[in-house]
């Protein structure tokens, strides 16, 4: 799932999704395309993620603060754990 304010990025996302098919000429791939496509039960998890975006946020954050001890004395630090 993308979510952008800039329509030229919304624009090429929707683009890339369905094949990269040209708008001007039927079955013609203007870049390497994919065939991105969520299931109802998929768009439906995500809608329900966005609309708690705030709190999934913050917890994502919590947990990279706490780092298991265990991991602490092995020298992983949150940020081994990002990559």
């Amino acid at each position: 799932m993308i979510t952008t304010n800039d329509e030229r990025i919304a624009d090429l996302a929707r683009q890339l999704r369905g094949h990269a098919f040209s708008p001007n000429r039927h079955f013609w791939h203007e870049y390497l395309g994919f065939n991105y496509r969520m299931t109802n039960l998929q768009a439906a998890v995500g809608l329900a993620q966005t609309e708690r975006l705030d709190t999934l946020v913050e917890i994502d954050g919590a947990m990279r603060v706490a780092t298991p001890r265990p991991l602490r004395c092995a020298g992983v630090t949150a940020s081994d754990r990002e990559a």
